[in-house]
């Protein structure tokens, strides 16, 4: 199941820019359940705050901008996790 959601995560974030019909919440939905599922050490920097303003203002560039980034950010730390797990 990991894999799935990566995949979805790993795809091209050109879109979110471009399009303000994006559906944030299944992207933090995902990130969410990869969360539970690995430990606090693939949590981004202010994920909470950063979650929350994403949520507040979904269809603005700058929210979009602030998911592409945080997905980013989960990646490259979600796969650390997943090396030290090996």
């Amino acid at each position: 199941m990991n894999e799935e959601f990566l995949d979805i995560l790993n795809q091209s974030w050109d879109h979110l820019l471009e399009d303000s019909t994006v559906d944030a919440d299944k992207y933090i939905m995902i990130m969410d359940q990869l969360i539970e599922e690995s430990d606090s050490s693939v949590i981004p920097i202010n994920y909470d705050e950063r979650v929350e303003y994403i949520k507040a203002q979904p269809t603005r560039y700058h929210a979009r901008v602030q998911l592409r980034e945080l997905i980013d950010e989960f990646i490259k730390k979600y796969a650390v996790w997943k090396v030290k797990q090996a």
